[in-house]
């Protein structure tokens, strides 16, 4: 290594080489679009989510397309498969937007759901994925199960159970489904 002085200068040409970028590489992105999840989950219901996706002002790229997939059955909007697509979005630095989604909650969730957000620079989504940060889980509470309407009373051994004590002519019993809230879930539509 050759070391030469320039006045009161001392110029090192090896070490201005070790800290520039290789020829061809990339400097390392680190701008991390901001992803969050917004709404409560109860087992067996319907529940609706905001999802925010937001590209920090001090970001140099633009948020092109989305992939938004729900840990829970997706209602609205209409997605492929079980995934909103989003094309085209064109989200600048220093801009958000928020996607509303409504999921059918499984009854034999419980605790924390992960969603799935990929994010991506180009319009079409085979450009180049940019990195994420948040937390995009839901909390679910509650459980689904059977409640009794008319619970069964006493009854001598091999009498018909009714809800009346040893009246196998009493009332007969009667169970529905629940959601987490202990109410009976919202009837579903006609197929």
């Amino acid at each position: 290594m050759k070391v030469r002085t320039c006045g009161s200068a001392l110029l090192v040409g090896t070490l201005l080489v070790l800290s520039a970028p290789a020829p061809g590489a990339q400097a390392t992105y680190t701008k991390d679009i901001q992803v969050s999840v917004t709404g409560s989950a109860v087992a067996g219901t319907t529940a609706a989510f905001s999802v925010k996706i937001a590209n920090p002002s001090s970001n140099y790229k633009t948020v092109g397309s989305a992939d938004i997939t729900p840990p829970f059955e997706l209602v609205s909007p209409a997605g492929q498969g079980n995934t909103v697509k989003l094309r085209n979005l064109s989200i600048k630095p220093g801009k958000s937007l928020t996607v509303a989604i409504t999921a059918a909650v499984p009854c034999a969730y419980s605790g924390w759901a992960k969603w799935d957000i990929d994010v991506k620079e180009s319009k079409g989504f085979y450009g180049s994925e940019l990195p994420t940060s948040g937390d995009p889980k839901t909390p679910v509470t509650g459980q689904c199960g059977l409640a009794f309407g008319t619970p069964p009373s006493d009854a001598a051994v091999g009498a018909v159970l009714t809800g009346n004590p040893f009246d196998p002519t009493g009332p007969p019993l009667t169970v529905a489904i629940v959601d987490g809230s202990g109410a009976p879930p919202p009837a579903s539509p006609s197929p």
